[in-house]
């Protein structure tokens, strides 16, 4: 693997897709908690903003990266 592989970019790409998928999972438990529980008023909210932005910002330079990646490659 050389400097110039596009490989830890996919890396990232594929990280991102795991965070959505626990996020997602963690979110929908919060809100369930917050259904069934009392819990304090706008812990939820914050609690799933921050993993719904988190893995959209993930996946996100994983693309981006993983695009910025091959189009290096090719001018070379």
């Amino acid at each position: 693997m050389s400097l110039s592989s596009t490989m830890p970019l996919k890396l990232v790409r594929v990280l991102g897709l795991y965070i959505s998928v626990i996020s997602i999972f963690l979110a929908s438990y919060f809100i369930l908690r917050k259904i069934i529980f009392k819990v304090p008023s706008c812990y939820t909210s914050i609690i799933v903003d921050v993993l719904l932005s988190s893995e959209i910002i993930t996946f996100s330079l994983g693309i981006i990266g993983e695009y910025l990646g091959k189009f290096n490659f090719f001018i070379k």
